[in-house]
């Protein structure tokens, strides 16, 4: 989440992100702030990316080639 709040273009956004990504009810804020701040597809894009790539590094460590 800190690494795609750091990405933003918008100062504002990247700001309200960043913070809300803190304390209890972190996943939560940024969650909906991703949907009110309509980067809520940005989002699903960049965590489906990262979790696909420890997924080939998990497999990669296990000595299983992914093309």
């Amino acid at each position: 989440m800190q690494q795609f709040a750091l990405r933003q273009r918008d100062r504002g956004l990247r700001a309200r992100l960043s913070l809300a990504i803190e304390g209890n009810g972190a996943f939560r804020r940024f969650r909906d702030l991703v949907h009110g701040g309509g980067v809520a597809e940005q989002w699903q894009i960049f965590s489906d990316d990262r979790r696909w790539g420890r997924a080939r590094d998990a497999l990669a460590d296990a000595g299983i080639r992914v093309l």
